[in-house]
């Protein structure tokens, strides 16, 4: 098997690709996903490559487009259903939940919806409460659905080709951090079993059940702890419903104790339901409490600041396992913490937040980091902008203006190009070119200092 370096995106614009060549009831219908290419890139390609009939853009409307999806699912189709985010997924509940779900049983078996229903999930950039939704344990309560949550580009192709084929309705879900991830992707068709978690890493001294961006986070804590003598063995379960807890076991049959680390809220979540099955099942197993990482149960806030306090870190996860090694009063550090993190939002939400502005689609930060950073009276830096949720890095392709050379508010300064389009970089205050310097050719990532400039 051969293989290729890809991001997460281009992966599964590679699947859907791949499935659209092999099977022509295969269709792709959201909100700007035809000659757009979609929010994020996500069918960047596949409309001049297969047309209007079969990338369809369709109004604002979850509710509606997601119950035609079903409808072309039940009388022939295999329509992939793009719903942007998580949180949209409100807006189709009935037709996802009420419909998709129970056809199958409804129809004695006669009708089955072979549809993916496809949302990013996960916080970035101060994304605020509509876009940074990790709503995938609301389905895990509902039969008839099948849940995946890659964490890498492989998987993401493996799993959508997976999700693509399947007979039933399938969630798929991947987090808006690690869509422009980077990793080894075979080439031609390559499919993951849904249902079946993988061992990422070996370890015996505990077990670290995770999913998506938390995969990551999990592996790092676990070099950390590594360093002190610690060995965690970490699964990324892939699929939340089916749910493999036979791997799980068999792992906690080595380490005697388990961590859950998830972004989704605790309550009524995948951790809940991994320790009630570990409870059920391989109590005799535990040496310890199972315990939980997960968002603090608020509205995602908007200020960048709260990221550290709301969302899992890794020294969190550093510290929980400390502690299940250590056998220290679980319940009464568990309520602290808690307690902490209400107090440090209650302080800070009980002052004016910002007021969201955005439009639907892909979100403004809140507060956007300024081009221009002054570090002195006489001396200022030009940094790479922020260019969206799902942009990381650009490249600069030509300077507009040279060192020495004066410029005015809003006249372009270099052009710049990243895996979604070309754009001008306009300055933001009138000044004087002092220094460049990242010549053309030279790919940054956002926030990074390009030039320095003298305001005028």
């Amino acid at each position: 098997m051969s293989f290729a370096v890809r991001n997460t995106l281009q992966a599964m614009v590679d699947a859907i690709r791949i499935e659209m060549h092999r099977d022509e009831t295969v269709i792709y219908i959201g909100e700007g996903t035809g000659e757009r290419g979609g929010s994020f890139g996500q069918t960047l390609g596949l409309y001049q490559e297969f047309g209007p009939g079969r990338l369809i853009d369709v109004p604002i409307s979850e509710l509606g487009f997601t119950g035609m999806c079903i409808g072309a699912a039940a009388t022939g189709c295999r329509p992939i259903a793009d719903l942007m985010f998580s949180d949209f997924l409100a807006e189709a509940m009935s037709q996802i939940v009420n419909q998709a779900a129970k056809l199958r049983y409804m129809s004695n078996g006669q009708v089955s919806v072979p549809m993916v229903i496809w949302a990013s999930i996960g916080a970035l950039k101060s994304a605020g409460p509509h876009h940074s939704g990790s709503l995938y344990p609301w389905f895990m309560h509902v039969p008839g659905l099948k849940i995946v949550i890659p964490s890498s580009p492989a998987d993401a192709k493996g799993l959508l080709a997976a999700a693509i084929r399947d007979n039933d309705p399938v969630l798929f879900m991947v987090h808006k951090l690690l869509l422009s991830k980077k990793g080894d992707v075979p080439d031609g068709e390559y499919v993951v079993p849904i249902g079946k978690a993988a061992l990422v890493r070996q370890g015996k001294d505990v077990t670290i059940v995770t999913t998506a961006l938390m995969t990551h986070l999990a592996m790092e804590a676990a070099e950390k702890l590594a360093a002190q003598g610690v060995e965690c063995e970490i699964i990324d379960l892939r699929s939340v419903a089916p749910l493999d807890h036979g791997t799980i076991l068999q792992s906690l049959a080595k380490t005697g104790r388990l961590l859950v680390v998830d972004e989704a809220y605790g309550n009524c979540g995948v951790g809940a339901e991994v320790a009630a099955r570990v409870m059920e099942r391989g109590f005799d197993l535990l040496d310890a409490p199972v315990l939980r990482i997960n968002t603090a149960f608020v509205t995602h806030p908007f200020s960048p600041a709260f990221d550290s306090v709301v969302l899992p870190q890794v020294q969190q996860v550093v510290d929980k396992i400390q502690l299940l090694l250590d056998g220290g009063p679980i319940s009464e550090y568990d309520h602290e913490a808690e307690h902490a993190v209400q107090i440090s939002l209650d302080r800070t939400l009980s002052r004016s937040e910002p007021t969201s502005t955005q439009q639907r689609g892909e979100p403004e930060p809140s507060e956007r980091q300024s081009q221009f950073l002054t570090t002195d009276e006489s001396r200022a830096e030009i940094v790479m902008p922020n260019l969206g949720l799902t942009v990381t890095e650009a490249t600069i392709n030509i300077w507009s203006v040279q060192v020495g050379e004066p410029f005015k508010k809003g006249q372009p300064l270099f052009e710049i190009e990243t895996d979604k389009a070309r754009l001008e970089v306009e300055a933001e205050a009138d000044g004087i070119l002092e220094q460049i310097l990242a010549l053309p050719g030279t790919t940054l990532a956002l926030g990074e200092i390009v030039a320095y400039y003298r305001p005028s």
